[in-house]
């Protein structure tokens, strides 16, 4: 048994471990009305604001329907589509009213998955609200669930841990966060008596959420010998190595300054900044014009930094969606 008490993530094992559970509807198709024109909706993370405003609508509807005739699990279902939606427009109080509703009927019906979704995206709507003390308390109530193997997938128990460790780096204790996070491994193997980080896409997850609190603990060359073990790029570990690119231009002159910027160039180019997701976007978009400043192209560092600063006036007015660091796996 691989141990995790420790900075140092180890080597991945020869199996890979894979977590039983039932697939959720944000990952497969539902009915919405009775006739037989109904066809399949489905609604993913990836979508825009229309989309996810048109899945909301369906979802909406279909908890009604599901709701008069009695069929409790495709309500809770339908119900989770609705919350996350919701929180997808930037519409919090919908979202959470469709939160609680479904958590409460997950729990009458002894859904541990919904029950954790649920949980889920109300600690999100409490984070976008700025209500930190609910944000608290409603991970303490999620933790409790996500701590049991038998009750709660590998998937929302990393959700959980995720969704933890942000509250603290938030909060300013990137210390504890790291802790809680080595921790956090250290008892779902000796709980689950299997690594949880088996699977190549959690470890490549790991790898970027530790390096994340490394920096923000300021242990910066902890943090890029972390992303530098990597065997596979993702995006944020992209922008990670971005971020410790920008902050070692102080410290750099003559040809190793020139050599820096010439990999921020390749690492922040407007080709792979292009295809990112909109949170991931923004801070792409924030260290490229940052990029473009230090290399004397200030045209360019406007035009890169104008879409950013659009979306955060957008926000300030309500107008743009609020997503967690968590919300999209890279």
């Amino acid at each position: 048994m691989t141990a995790y008490r420790s900075s140092c993530l180890p080597p991945v094992p020869a199996s890979v471990a894979n977590a039983s559970r039932r697939t959720p509807i944000h990952q497969r198709s539902f009915l919405i009305g009775s006739d037989s024109s109904r066809r399949p909706v489905t609604w993913s993370r990836s979508e825009g604001i229309a989309d996810a405003s048109k899945a909301s609508a369906l979802a909406e509807r279909a908890v009604d329907t599901y709701g008069r005739v009695g069929f409790y699990e495709q309500e809770v279902e339908a119900l989770e589509v609705a919350a996350r939606a919701r929180l997808r427009t930037a519409d919090l109080s919908a979202a959470r009213a469709h939160a609680v509703r479904g958590l409460r009927l997950a729990r009458e019906i002894n859904d541990s998955l919904y029950e954790s979704l649920f949980l889920r995206s109300l600690v999100r709507a409490a984070d976008r609200a700025g209500l930190g003390l609910e944000r608290e308390r409603l991970l303490r109530e999620w933790g409790a669930l996500a701590r049991d193997p038998a009750r709660t997938a590998l998937e929302e128990w990393w959700a959980w841990a995720q969704e933890t460790v942000t509250w603290l780096i938030d909060e300013d204790h990137p210390e504890r966060a790291h802790s809680f996070y080595l921790d956090a491994l250290f008892d779902r193997q000796a709980a689950a008596g299997v690594d949880p980080l088996s699977s190549p896409r959690l470890r490549d997850q790991a790898r970027d959420l530790e390096a994340t609190v490394l920096i923000r603990a300021g242990e910066l060359e902890q943090a890029e010998a972390l992303l530098n073990r990597g065997v596979t790029y993702t995006n944020r570990s992209r922008l990670l190595r971005a971020y410790l690119a920008l902050r070692s231009l102080a410290e750099l002159t003559g040809p190793g300054r020139e050599r820096s910027l010439r990999d921020l160039s390749t690492l922040l180019s407007e080709s792979w900044i292009s295809t990112l997701p909109i949170e991931l976007k923004e801070i792409a978009e924030i260290y490229s014009g940052e990029h473009h400043h230090r290399s004397g192209r200030f045209e360019l560092a406007r035009a890169a930094l104008e879409p950013a600063f659009r979306r955060a006036l957008e926000r300030d007015r309500g107008l743009a969606p609020r997503t967690s660091a968590s919300e999209t796996a890279s």
